[in-house]
């Protein structure tokens, strides 16, 4: 290994030393443990196997984190501060050094300081909230910190010594090239695009602290994903015939969709769906979207699992109409309701009836990341064991999951359901069940344990409409932030009122005039009369297929979660309100 001085052209030394012991202080209006807040040592400080003695770190895992006393004056600068407000250790460091150049530094690198103190260079420092709140600056410089490479670096004891001002500093690059700090500052950069291969490259690098790896495989894996979902997409409609259908529970049917063309499949995220075509017994065409229920990386068939609604809709047909050897058209898997893969946080799972099938395929991805995944909470409401769809599957992936824990309800448990077995509480979920479900979690998390409150967890959540509306009040209670909680609401298509009657309907810019039909959408009226219509959803959730009402009025029987704009219509789930209606499609 080749000997250099910390900044590559000059004699480094120790300026500044500093150790403090977590305790909690209040950032703006919560009590947060944090070790950030230190003074400057007046002493040298004795340095063992886990740091500086008298020193613990809240979260991080890495022993000391090194700064260079050049960041005071740039960051200063940038920020309008008096460099006088920062004394040296104000930004939370164990060592300021007089040179310390993130962009020649790499991973792995030894520094031998004093007599005996050796520390190897890990990573960069990952600035969190705790930082921006010391410096009195907004949380969005925390991306600008992180990605401009200036960051400071954590370091690992690889011996044991004592440190103090002065002392010089004498650096030993790794054995093999390695990423500097700020290479791997920027891999941590959602500012900043990067490759996979950059970084397998520093996931490679020999003494790469454990916390950075794996926020690095994070991203890794979110890349992985999206990546995945690229390839073998298709446009418009795409055959396939129906290689298998099956009973999952009771109403609810398993269909294996097989592509015509024996070419391979897009992938998708856990959690999108597609949208399905077919011709019920009348000739009439039907077009619905519908979660994927099974989530593969690379998968041969797609599954869908569908509910029998009882209103003589297209979900009636599929359990009525079709058999194995049929054929429909899907488009390919699309969708902004999907798992995140690539978080820290715990997970949450929150379904009812046939909201299960988007989750299942998340808790399948969920299971295909190991045993080192942050903790996962499979939370599932049903009438029965009977109705609980994909019950086998279920419980089969959850034993393979150590980090995971079931809460299974029943509202009307048959006399063969066995509490704590096939479900473990009576009732519709409550305010009081879902803050003990979700109480605290502990895990390891990047090597070493931590506790997290439950309301830190990401929550997705699928299931009729009121009981959405019912759990995320719940979730805004327990002082969940809105942005933690995904959804996607699915209720029924639009039904048949007593009073309506078939009407024209006029598409302008097409120059096409259509009957809607009772029982339909206007969306539903389009594709019958040949228009190819923007739409994704199919349940008033994306506004992809918002459109101008040029003259008449629509009414809604399912109101959207979001209205449109006025004298705009969702065309998924609207119908006339009265004749005269003309849309600009």
């Amino acid at each position: 290994m080749a000997s250099k001085t910390v900044s590559g052209n000059s004699a480094t030394r120790v300026l500044a030393v500093s150790r403090a012991m977590p305790a909690y202080v209040d950032i703006r209006g919560k009590r947060v443990l944090t070790s950030i807040v230190r003074e400057r040592s007046t002493v040298p400080l004795v340095l063992d196997e886990g740091g500086f003695e008298r020193n613990r770190t809240a979260v991080h895992t890495e022993h000391v984190l090194g700064f260079s006393q050049h960041h005071y004056d740039h960051w200063s600068d940038r920020f309008d501060v008096p460099r006088g407000t920062w004394p040296l250790t104000f930004w939370g460091e164990n060592i300021v050094f007089d040179l310390l150049d993130e962009e020649t530094l790499q991973i792995g690198t030894t520094l031998h300081i004093g007599a005996t103190a050796v520390l190897q260079v890990t990573s960069p420092r990952n600035p969190c909230f705790k930082l921006s709140w010391r410096l009195g600056q907004p949380d969005h410089v925390l991306a600008e910190i992180l990605a401009s490479g200036r960051t400071g670096c954590y370091l690992r004891v690889l011996h044991t010594g004592s440190i103090f001002d002065g002392d010089t500093v004498t650096a030993l690059e790794p054995a093999h090239p390695a990423p500097t700090v700020a290479d791997v500052a920027r891999l941590l950069s959602s500012r900043i695009e990067t490759s996979q291969a950059k970084l397998q490259e520093a996931l490679a690098a020999e003494g790469l602290g454990t916390q950075c790896a794996g926020m690095l495989r994070q991203r890794l894996t979110d890349l992985q994903d999206v990546g995945r979902t690229s390839a073998h997409r298709w446009q418009g409609w795409r055959p396939f015939s129906v290689a298998a259908v099956q009973n999952s529970a009771q109403d609810i049917r398993s269909f294996e969709l097989r592509p015509n063309d024996g070419t391979p499949l897009a992938s998708f995220r856990a959690g999108q769906h597609v949208q399905l075509r077919l011709k019920d017994e009348s000739g009439r065409q039907l077009t619905r979207a519908w979660s994927l229920s099974r989530y593969d990386e690379q998968p041969q068939n797609y599954r869908l699992s569908i509910k029998r609604s009882g209103r003589g809709a297209a979900s009636d047909w599929m359990h009525d109409g079709i058999a194995e050897g049929d054929v429909v058209e899907l488009k390919t898997p699309a969708g902004s309701f999907h798992i995140d893969r690539s978080s820290n946080h715990p997970t949450v799972l929150i379904s009812a009836g046939i909201g299960i099938t988007p989750l299942l395929a998340m808790l399948q991805a969920y299971a295909l990341l190991g045993p080192g995944a942050p903790p996962l909470q499979w939370i599932h409401v049903a009438r029965d064991s009977l109705s609980y769809a994909h019950r086998e599957e279920v419980e089969a992936l959850l034993q393979t999951m150590p980090n995971a824990r079931r809460h299974v309800r029943f509202t009307a448990p048959r006399a063969s359901d066995r509490r704590g077995i096939d479900y473990d509480a009576r009732g519709r979920l409550t305010l009081e069940a879902l803050r003990e479900v979700i109480a605290v979690y502990r895990y390891a998390i990047f090597g070493r344990e931590v506790e997290l409150p439950g309301a830190a967890s990401e929550f997705y959540l699928c299931g009729p409409e009121a009981f959405e509306h019912d759990v995320r009040a719940m979730l805004a209670a327990l002082g969940v932030a809105s942005g933690a909680v995904r959804h996607e609401s699915f209720g029924a298509p639009i039904v048949d009122n007593e009073d309506a009657q078939a009407m024209p309907v006029r598409f302008a810019r097409s120059a096409v005039t259509a009957t809607w039909m009772p029982g339909t959408s206007l969306l539903e009226t389009a594709e019958q009369a040949g228009i190819d219509a923007d739409s994704e959803c199919r349940s008033g959730s994306c506004h992809r297929c918002v459109v101008e009402v040029l003259a008449g009025d629509v009414s809604y029987d399912r109101m959207p979660a979001v209205p449109p704009s006025p004298r705009t219509a969702l065309l998924c789930c609207s119908r006339p309100a009265r004749a005269g209606l003309i849309l600009d499609l």
